[in-house]
């Protein structure tokens, strides 16, 4: 027996799917250093905590430990027997759930075994996307199949959906328009990023928004044209998401990312062919298209053309004509704007010209793979391949999730450190394939198609695509051919399969879309269900359809676009929550309130008469579970829900959409007291980007929000009022409109305002802003709770409260899930705002204070090697500022500690190696005696050892290396650790000054000279460089040379001492006095204390006779002097003092 406690529990995991659903997208937080991925995927790895905890009360509350939530309320065939199917059977019977399991045993295999187990766990630093992740995903699944019955639900979830996205895309125009009131380090204007941090990111999860905001615009427009009388709610949804769709497409487009406009032009080619061809399959003519159908088709797609392609379908549809051909119109659309864009990305042709145009030019560039961001994805691709092909164990069983950033390494093609940065590691191929090859190897790429390809097979066998096994046999073969077309034809045409990852997909998907095609061309017969057959297969009639198309659709983008880029915890989320809704739509698990309980009732009664045929034992068993059917029938029954607490649900969630938006968007960098102020200057200024103006963008964000939200819950709640008041037809007046915008109103403001108000208080000044995270968790929370409360409200409770006695456990298990969050998800999140702090601090130069904060992120963190890291180089920056050598020892030795204890954690990592020998490299510089330092520069070459050991690609710790040889005068093999560099990045400037700085100090001036021209060659820009050939030229006596040199340097970088110090040596070599004296004053003005300009200023002032300020800086070097330079400088101030004394004495 279900007891009220079960009821909310259920009600707790429809709030978790829905908060993922919110905050996954929509929330970052600006206080932490990492602020988008791994701060979003913390609140949705604890929401699946909570809700494990919650459906694990459930069960225990429940007297029907196996059957899962709504099972009861399923309708059951006539004469079903009493005996219980097999658990693999029942297992085997619901799409999806096997190849998902085969996911999750992929996935805990290749942790189990992975390179790096703990960061294969809980997921890396940047990412976060480990197993612990992954299974967070999955566990919502779950839980929606297990737990999501009511249409009422599903509505909700898709309202839910589209309303989150509506406040991203309005904040990726105001980034356009540089209206955004956050301070961010990159632009994101050309190119908006959004609540997602990354152009690509927003633009991948807004194309899986799209179709479900086109399919619920499609109903409402449907609806409306239906209607004999005008229906306001009706009209206004169809306004809202009109409105949405708009500005998630001007958002996408404004992104300018070629990849997901790949994978929403795939995304709409299904919608619309899938849609036309249901069209034509609801048509009682089903002969073949006759030549007059094709020649309207063609006609109709050259006509469309200057019309708009787009709104020609829809007036077509809407006037229901050309149903029977519309479809192959649409597929010739297709091939004319694929031809086109192939057409546009050829050399050569007459439309070369346009790839220079904004945003438009970018498609021109699709198949660009010699430059940009489409040579970065071959290089990396070439890497991945050699990775996964390295072992041939790994080859089967993945290196682990979350470790390509330490298995890439020894694979890193030098060329790829010109396109991005020489330090970084690729942690992802790009690429959904090669991702789950490096992550799984060949049995998580298994797992992974068996799930997407799940999709599709029983995507388009719900819609009507496959009804038999002739159809299934061509579904499959035309799907698997294109896929394996797709991966050999590169290797044929390139001889490597560098594009086979993109090749795999995109011959998947042609292969289903000529499966479609041929389906509509030749599986044309209608099926003609039984009388009254097709309502209860299919209540909800073409909204069921039409959710179906949209989901589908938004999972083929959303895999398209995964194979040129980068699954987020936004898409990987939104792709979970399709699927669970999918399935459970494919399987008309979906019921209406009347015809849930309706077809419950019946299914206990048929269980009754089915036992009459039994033996009378199992009669008695049949007996006794039809009396519990019918009784837990009973228990769940929706009860008539208040239109006011729907109005108060939808309008509690609109006010976690706008709170999120405050906690984002509510700053203080202006460090301001008064929390009404801050809120101020938050929402009606640029203040925060250290702009004064005015801008009201981001509160004409938050009220358009506002805004839709109202309009879409209100009309909602009054077309399902319409339908479950037991008077239908009922329309509500102006008065109910009125009180429920008031409700709305006063609980939407009520949250808003009050949670904004806390949070401003809490940025501050003086207070640890570290607390805003726990307030915005607890705050989620306790939001969570009230919906649900709330939407228990809805359902006929049960008259127990709860099964008493297990109460104990349900305390622990609340107790281990909040544990668990805190310790978790939300300690990484604290952790890394102190980290972000100390790394403000450090680099204005305040080490001590920031090794503190970077010590208070260990110590909520003690696991992460990534802040030993960080401590370490803040301990090793102060001991470069210690004066004292003791002490400067000191600090290094503190240094150390950190930095092996990062090596510890994560051995893997070649930076910690390369860290630990550069500090033994600055350590050896300072040692006391000659055999400390030849120790510690043994321990640097022993360090540098194991981290090429790790990158062996790695130019940059080779010519470090080669500094350590030169250090201990191993001229021979310095020059051969140069050589090997420059073998293997001939184009790398920074080796040619290595190399110059070697043959410079075996005084080979010529050979030098020949380096550092190498190295202005191949960096321009580089005035460094520019400044030492100079400096080597006038040692060689070859002024002209050395002058045009130094001069270029000083251009490049007004700033630059050595240059300004040289010329001061050229101008004098030339007789340039006084200008000698300005390049020495220039010199000083970096560098005060600087003893050689000093010394020549005192020079060069007594050759042109200004003995004063000629002692004056004798007397500034005398004290900076050190050694035999003390002597000869002592001499020549007295020298000076005593020539002013003779010029003083009077004549």
């Amino acid at each position: 027996m279900r007891t009220k406690l079960s009821v909310f529990c259920d009600r707790v995991l429809e709030t978790g799917w829905l908060l993922a659903a919110i905050l996954a997208p929509l929330y970052f937080n600006v206080l932490s250093s990492r602020v988008f991925e791994p701060d979003k995927l913390a609140l949705v790895r604890s929401i699946a905590l909570v809700m494990v905890a919650a459906w694990l009360i459930k069960v225990i509350d429940s007297s029907t430990w196996g059957n899962p939530s709504g099972q009861a309320s399923r309708p059951r065939p006539s004469g079903v027997e009493t005996a219980r199917p097999g658990f693999w059977k029942r297992l085997t019977s619901v799409p999806l759930v096997v190849p998902t399991l085969f996911l999750v045993a992929s996935y805990l295999l290749s942790t189990i075994l992975s390179i790096a187990p703990e960061i294969s766990l809980w997921g890396s630093y940047m990412r976060l996307q480990g197993t612990y992740t992954t299974y967070s995903y999955i566990v919502i699944f779950f839980l929606m199949l297990a737990t999501l019955r009511e249409r009422e639900q599903v509505d909700r979830l898709c309202s839910t959906i589209i309303l989150t996205s509506l406040p991203i895309s309005l904040y990726g125009i105001l980034q356009h328009y540089g209206l955004d009131s956050l301070p961010w380090s990159g632009s994101v204007t050309e190119r908006v990023a959004s609540n997602m941090g990354n152009s690509i990111f927003v633009a991948a999860y807004l194309i899986m928004a799209v179709p479900l905001t086109l399919a619920r615009l499609i109903d409402s427009f449907s609806t409306l044209l239906k209607e004999q009388e005008s229906n306001i709610g009706h009209s206004l949804l169809a306004g809202c998401y009109a409105f949405v769709l708009s500005v998630q497409l001007i958002c996408i487009f404004f992104t300018q990312s070629r990849g997901p406009w790949l994978g929403l032009m795939a995304g709409l080619y299904v919608f619309m062919l899938v849609g036309l061809i249901s069209l034509r399959r609801s048509l009682s003519d089903q002969s073949p298209l006759n030549r007059r159908d094709i020649g309207r088709a063609l006609l109709f797609v050259v006509g469309s053309i200057p019309l708009g392609v787009v709104p020609a379908y829809i007036v077509l549809v809407a006037l229901r004509r050309g149903w029977r051909w519309l479809w192959l119109g649409w597929v010739i659309h297709t091939v004319v704007i694929a031809s086109f864009l192939v057409a546009f990305n050829l050399p050569g042709t007459p439309l070369s010209s346009l790839r220079s145009l904004p945003y438009v030019g970018r498609l021109g560039r699709v198949f660009e793979t010699e430059a940009g961001t489409g040579k970065v994805r071959v290089l990396i691709w070439e890497g991945v391949l050699q990775l996964i092909s390295a072992n041939p164990v790994r080859t089967i069983i993945g290196y682990g999730p979350e470790t390509m950033h330490v298995a890439y390494n020894p694979y890193y093609p030098p060329e790829l450190a010109y396109y991005e940065a020489r330090n970084a590691s690729p942690d992802r191929s790009h690429n959904e394939t090669f991702d789950a090859l490096v992550i799984g190897g060949v049995i998580g790429f298994a797992a992974y198609m068996s799930v997407f390809g799940s999709v599709f097979y029983f995507g388009l066998k719900w819609l009507g695509f496959m009804q038999s096994r002739r159809q299934r046999n061509l579904f499959f073969l035309l799907a698997g051919g294109g896929a394996l077309v797709g991966v050999f034809l590169p290797r044929i045409a390139e001889g490597t399969y560098q594009l086979s990852g993109v090749g795999l997909p995109a011959g998947f998907v042609a292969g289903v879309s000529v499966y479609l095609m041929v389906a509509a061309a030749l599986f044309y017969r209608r099926q003609q269900p039984a009388e009254g057959e097709k309502e209860k297969l299919h209540p909800g009639g073409n909204s069921r359809q039409l959710l179906l198309i949209g989901l589908l659709s938004a999972i083929v983008a959303h895999f398209v676009e995964i194979h040129f880029g980068i699954a987020i915890a936004a898409t990987r989320v939104h792709f979970w929550v399709y699927a669970a809704l999918f399935v459970l739509l494919g399987l008309n698990w979906i019921r209406d309130r009347a015809s849930a309980a309706a077809l419950s009732e019946g299914a206990a009664v048929e269980r009754t008469s089915g036992a009459d045929r039994l033996s009378k034992r199992a009669r008695r068993k049949a007996r006794k579970e039809a009396v519990h059917v019918a009784t837990s029938v009973h228990e769940v029954r929706p009860a008539a829900p208040s239109l006011s607490n729907r109005v108060i649900i939808g309008s509690v969630l609109v006010a976690i959409i706008l709170f999120t938006l405050g906690f984002e968007f509510v700053v203080n960098p202006m460090s301001e007291m008064d929390t009404l102020r801050i809120i101020q200057l938050s929402l009606t200024t640029l203040a925060a980007k250290g702009d004064p103006r005015t801008s009201y963008g981001t509160l004409w964000m938050f009220f358009l929000t506002w805004l839709v939200g109202a309009i879409v819950v209100l009309a909602e709640v009054e077309q399902a009022g319409n339908g479950s008041t037991g008077q239908p037809g009922d329309k509500h007046g102006p008065g109910w409109w009125l009180s429920a915008l008031g409700t709305y109103a006063g609980v939407t403001l009520s949250i808003v305002v009050l949670g904004i108000a806390v949070h401003a208080s809490r940025i501050r000044p003086g207070q640890d802003i570290t607390a805003s995270v726990g307030f915005f968790y607890r705050s989620m929370g306790l939001l969570g709770m009230l919906a649900a409360f709330l939407l228990a409200l809805n359902t006929e409770l049960p008259e127990k409260l709860l099964r008493l006695a297990n109460s104990w456990v349900y305390v622990i298990l609340i107790v281990v899930a909040l544990v668990s969050v805190q310790a978790t998800n939300m300690d990484i999140v604290r952790a890394d705002i102190y980290y972000k702090q100390g790394l403000k601090l450090e680099e204005d130069g305040r080490y001590d204070v920031a090794a503190q904060l970077y010590e208070r992120a260990i110590q909520v963190t003690p696991s992460q090697d990534y802040y030993y890291l960080f401590l370490g180089r803040a301990l090793m920056g102060r001991a470069t500022t210690a004066t004292d050598r003791a002490e400067r020892i000191q600090w290094f030795e503190k240094s150390y500690q950190a930095l092996d204890k990062a090596r510890t954690l994560n051995p893997l990592n070649t930076d910690h190696y390369a860290n630990l020998a550069r500090l033994n490299r600055n350590w050896a510089d300072v040692a006391p005696t000659e055999a400390e330092r030849a120790q510690k520069l043994e321990q640097a070459h022993d360090y540098y050892v194991k981290a090429l050991a790790l990158s062996p690609h790695n130019v940059i710790l080779l010519n470090e290396w080669a500094m350590v040889y030169m250090a201990r005068g191993d001229n021979d093999g310095a020059l051969e650790k140069i050589n090997r560099s420059l073998a293997l990045d001939p184009k790398f400037y920074s080796t040619y000054l290595i190399l110059g700085n070697f043959y410079a100090s075996q005084s080979k001036l010529d050979e030098a000279a020949q380096a550092y021209q190498k190295a202005v060659e191949l960096n321009p820009e580089d005035a460094e460089a520019y400044s030492i050939l100079g400096y080597l030229y006038f040692e060689q006596g070859n002024i002209t040379e050395a002058l045009e040199y130094n001069l270029k340097a000083v251009e490049l970088n007004p700033g630059l001492a050595r240059a300004h110090s040289t010329l001061g040596l050229i101008y004098y070599r030339l007789g340039r006095i006084e200008e000698a004296v300005q390049e020495n004053l220039k010199v000083l003005q970096s560098y005060p204390n600087d003893f050689i300009s000093h010394r020549n200023l005192a020079l060069l002032y007594q050759q042109m006779g200004q003995l004063k300020d000629s002692l004056n800086h004798a007397q500034a070097a005398l004290a900076l002097a050190s050694g035999s330079d003390k002597d000869a400088l002592q001499s020549f101030v007295n020298q000076l003092q005593a020539q002013l004394t003779v010029t003083a004495a009077p004549q």
